[in-house]
């Protein structure tokens, strides 16, 4: 009995410890997470905002390159440049691959929702894409950035937004364009 304690013991570390050698990066709560951070703006009007952001998140734990757009029709300029400031002094945990800090490409969201005086911010791994399918707590799939940005130089322009399930082994299922938009 004493071999079968000590063997379901060392079973649970093992898995334990398997799961830390993958991971995706993630906020860390408290004083240094974002929403600690965010300052929103004195004049914000009521509504819900949604905000959708993209960056980097660094081995370190930093965030960099952080871009931001508007999840819909408003005055989001003043939110967008207050999110985009408080993700300088943010700290996330880093994604980990095989038990490394690893660098990686890291879709967020930040939702404020106002009426009068009750505001409630939250922040999201990901941009509400299959939220409905896995919930509000899944975290998007993450890219291993490069450390070599590569560019290549075309004569057209595509905008093509396309729409995919993205499995645990990170293959595409049910891609489907949802729009596409050429310019030369």
């Amino acid at each position: 009995m004493r071999w079968l304690a000590l063997a379901s013991i060392a079973i649970g570390l093992a898995a334990s410890a398997q799961d830390l050698t993958s991971s995706p990066a993630h906020f860390r709560e408290g004083e240094r997470s974002l929403i600690s951070r965010l300052r929103l703006p004195e004049r914000l009007a009521d509504g819900d905002y949604l905000v959708r952001c993209a960056g980097k998140a660094m081995s370190s734990g930093t965030l960099r390159d952080v871009t931001c757009h508007r999840g819909e029709p408003g005055d989001f300029d003043r939110l967008i440049e207050r999110i985009v400031v408080a993700t300088r002094k943010t700290k996330v945990t880093p994604a980990r691959y095989n038990a490394k800090a690893t660098r990686v490409w890291f879709d967020f969201s930040v939702r404020v929702i106002k009426r009068g005086a009750d505001v409630q911010v939250a922040s999201y791994p990901h941009h509400f894409n299959n939220a409905s399918l896995y919930g509000e707590s899944y975290s998007a799939p993450q890219r291993v950035a490069a450390s070599t940005k590569y560019i290549a130089k075309c004569g057209t322009i595509a905008l093509i937004m396309a729409a995919a399930s993205i499995d645990a082994d990170g293959n595409a299922h049910e891609a489907t364009i949802l729009k596409s938009h050429n310019e030369e």
